[in-house]
């Protein structure tokens, strides 16, 4: 089965299951990237699995943003044995490659609107700096912390997305952006992420 059929057949149909929370365990919640097609499907592919391995108990209290095998873990969980359990479940998995645990232990975010904007803001901001390729970074906010995944082609765009983010109204940003100066050879592709 191609890589085409797959995602018709099994992946797209995941992604219409509805999940609910503000926060919840998204299956499509980033747009293509910079890393050509085989790899945006296998995030995506890597996404479809952790989803399903922690849908139900913990839908709708974690974001996940992936790229490129890398994960951060974003949200709430109720108690220390819960985060255990989300960790032992993600270390199973062989196609991450890196795990940032940012989750917290509690019931949920008490601005939810703020945190959405927050995150939309800084999205809005990467976008039209035309210095950054904003469809690089995948963002999310918690509790007016803000939480960024990309790559970077540069140090110069890294210090460009950060200032973007510290100059906003966040208690902290908390990032995880590698450098990969061979992104400004790669294929454009959409900015449009899907739903």
């Amino acid at each position: 089965m191609n890589l085409h059929s797959l995602f018709l057949n099994f992946i797209f149909p995941i992604g219409l299951l509805p999940l609910t929370g503000c926060q919840s365990l998204s299956l499509f919640s980033s747009p293509i990237q910079k890393r050509g097609v085989s790899g945006f499907f296998k995030d995506t592919i890597l996404r479809a699995k952790i989803i399903k391995a922690l849908s139900g108990k913990y839908s709708g209290s974690i974001t996940l943003l992936i790229q490129k095998g890398r994960v951060m873990l974003v949200g709430y969980v109720k108690t220390e044995d819960d985060r255990q359990n989300v960790l032992q479940i993600l270390g199973s998995f062989s196609d991450i490659q890196h795990l940032a645990d940012h989750l917290i232990l509690g019931t949920g975010s008490e601005n939810a609107i703020d945190d959405t904007y927050l995150s939309q803001s800084l999205q809005s901001h990467l976008f039209f700096d035309a210095r950054i390729s904003s469809q690089n970074y995948h963002i999310t906010a918690s509790r007016k912390i803000l939480y960024i995944l990309g790559t970077a082609r540069s140090e110069s765009e890294k210090k460009n997305v950060l200032g973007h983010a510290e100059s906003m109204s966040v208690r902290r940003v908390i990032s995880d952006i590698t450098i990969d100066a061979t992104f400004d050879t790669e294929s454009t592709e959409s900015h449009q992420a899907i739903q």
